[in-house]
């Protein structure tokens, strides 16, 4: 069975990310309608409720296991912070190059986990931008 990396999910409505984190964290977003999604499961088993029928329409899966390509997560790997009591995630590919640079000087827990990877090979990718573009 894969490894679960990331059990995540983006409202594409609102553009809210929610992600569950741990095995009954039942998160959920609302759609304009009144209907909503749930992701559920941590990194133990991924699970969905509410509307799934509006995948790819109303909501995208940013899901992520041990198995997924350097691209699936380069696209999908989300980073959260606190806002009050709620926490707030967006994709890492959103994030300035001085905040990814930022996170991986802060966060040094992660420097050799796969999300430090992650970090760095978007930011290399932005230089290599850079230096066509030039």
């Amino acid at each position: 069975m894969n490894k679960i990396i990331q059990n995540a999910i983006q409202n594409l409505e609102t553009g809210e990310i929610i992600k569950s984190t741990g095995v009954h964290d039942f998160t959920t977003t609302t759609f304009k309608n009144g209907s909503f999604v749930a992701c559920d499961g941590g990194h133990e088993y991924i699970r969905r409720a509410g509307d799934i029928a509006s995948m790819g329409v109303k909501w995208i899966d940013l899901s992520l296991d041990d198995k997924s390509s350097l691209a699936e997560y380069k696209d999908c790997l989300v980073w959260g912070t606190l806002k009050g009591k709620k926490r707030i995630f967006v994709r890492l590919k959103e994030c300035s190059t001085s905040h990814l640079e930022n996170i991986l000087k802060t966060q040094p827990q992660i420097t050799d986990s796969i999300v430090g990877s992650i970090i760095r090979s978007i930011l290399n990718d932005r230089l290599e931008i850079e230096a066509v573009s030039l």
